[in-house]
C-alpha cells in the first residue's frame, strides 16, 4: 500500500523460466492484497466475495483465496465496480439505492500449501530490504 515500494525477483536463478516470472509477479500481487485485508481485521472464519472483471479467472480466484488463506465466495458480478461507482453516485443525490444480493456461484477453500509460510515471510520481509535499497 506504499506508492514508493519497489518490486523484483529475489531468489532468482538460472533454473527459472518465463513461466516462474509471471507466477511469481501474481503470487506477488495476490500477497499484496492479503495484506491489505489483513488491514480490515475481518473474523478469520468470515469468508470474503469476489467480484468484479479481474476475478472471472479460476486459476486467479484460487490463488486469492490461497493467498489470503481464508475461503473466498465466488458471486455473479463481473461488473462490480460500476454498480459501486453508481451506487456511489445515487447516494451522493440523497437517492436510496440498493442492489439485489449477488449470487454465491462457487465457494473456493485455501490450499495452505501452496503458498508456504516461508515464502510469505519472505515476502513481508522483501518489502522492507526493496523500499530501501535505492
Amino acid at each position: 500500500m506504499d506508492p514508493h515500494a519497489r518490486a523484483g525477483w529475489l531468489g532468482l536463478s538460472a533454473d527459472h523460466d518465463p513461466g516462474h516470472l509471471a507466477y511469481a509477479a501474481f503470487e506477488g500481487v495476490a500477497l499484496s492484497i492479503a495484506q491489505a485485508a489483513e488491514l480490515l481485521n475481518l473474523p478469520r472464519a468470515q469468508p470474503l466475495r469476489l467480484a468484479g472483471g479481474g476475478t472471472l479467472d479460476p486459476w486467479w480466484q484460487q490463488l486469492l483465496s490461497d493467498a489470503l488463506n481464508r475461503p473466498l465466495h465466488v458471486t455473479n458480478v463481473p461488473d462490480a465496480s460500476l454498480r459501486g461507482a453508481a451506487r456511489l453516485a445515487w447516494t451522493g443525490l440523497g437517492v436510496p439505492w440498493t442492489a439485489p444480493a449477488p449470487t454465491v456461484t462457487a465457494t473456493l477453500t485455501p490450499n495452505a500449501q501452496r503458498i508456504p509460510s516461508a515464502r510469505r515471510a519472505g515476502f513481508r520481509s522483501a518489502y522492507h530490504v526493496l523500499k530501501y535499497s535505492g
